[in-house]
């Protein structure tokens, strides 16, 4: 196998869809806020991987920088197995709500950061601006912004595997990730998506140029979850099998909480078709 010196471009859609263009509206449910009526598509179409990194930054949560001197920023991890010449999946994984981002945290480190190593998958974990994700209580804006700024530092420094690059996260982390990994299908092909809230409305997505399919999506929900009820999860399951997209729905025995073996199932399922693709 070549060097991973350098992974495709990646191409963003050109145009954003609103749900007023769908043909059904999206659900909303008790204690879960009403989903944004857009999807925005990520800035990302210079971006071009390349290896060559500073061992300093392998083997230890680093801090991203790239928040402008503000606060709230995040981390990235690159395991000790990173190897330059061979692609490494990524995912971008998003806190909950008034969470941090912080590489002790099992719930953002799928039950410790050591669980990365085997399989050499970096993790990104970045900050919402506010206490939670701003299309959660409004529109699509300055996080995403982060969000870009934050995959223009990692992905030119490291060799990503571009068929797995997943976006992850739990309660309102998850709801964002699958408003926003769905309509830039051309970057994120895997959906993780620990007791989501809302998702915004399934056929509000913006078409990538040239097509591509969705992402596959995991999906796990406590069947006693207090905060956001099993139904928010179940409702978009079947809607989701509609678009095509491969879907998992894990129900489990518990609350609004990501369980070790529920972490290791989602991380599993994004890594089972790297570990059998021959790139690890």
């Amino acid at each position: 196998m070549q060097p991973a010196a350098s992974f495709r471009r990646t191409v963003r859609p050109t145009r954003i869809i609103t749900s007023s263009e769908a043909p059904g509206a999206h659900p909303t449910f008790d204690n879960a806020p009403e989903a944004p009526d857009t999807a925005p598509s990520l800035d990302t179409g210079d971006l071009i991987a390349v290896a060559g990194v500073s061992n300093s930054s392998v083997g230890k949560p680093q801090s991203l920088l790239v928040a402008g001197g503000a606060k709230r920023d995040g981390f990235f991890y690159v395991p000790p197995t990173y190897d330059p010449s061979l692609p490494s999946p990524m995912v971008v994984m998003l806190h909950g709500a008034g969470g941090h981002a912080s590489p002790t945290d099992s719930y953002l480190t799928f039950g410790g950061l050591q669980n990365l190593d085997a399989s050499r998958c970096i993790l990104m974990v970045p900050e919402s601006r506010g206490s939670t994700w701003d299309a959660i209580r409004g529109s699509f804006g300055p996080d995403v912004a982060h969000i870009n700024r934050a995959l223009y530092k990692i992905f030119p420094s490291y060799p990503v595997d571009p068929i797995h690059v997943a976006l992850a996260g739990f309660s309102d982390g998850a709801s964002y990730a699958l408003s926003l990994a769905l309509p830039n299908a051309d970057l994120f092909t895997h959906v993780i998506a620990f007791s989501r809230g809302f998702m915004a409305a399934p056929a509000a997505l913006a078409a990538p140029v040239p097509p591509v399919p969705l992402p596959g999506v995991y999906i796990s929900h406590g069947d006693s979850d207090a905060v956001l009820p099993v139904r928010c999860s179940r409702h978009d399951v079947p809607q989701l099998r509609e678009l095509d997209c491969d879907v998992t729905f894990h129900k489990f025995s518990g609350g609004h909480i990501i369980p070790g073996f529920i972490a290791q199932q989602g991380l599993q399922w994004f890594l089972k078709s790297y570990l059998k693709s021959g790139s690890y």
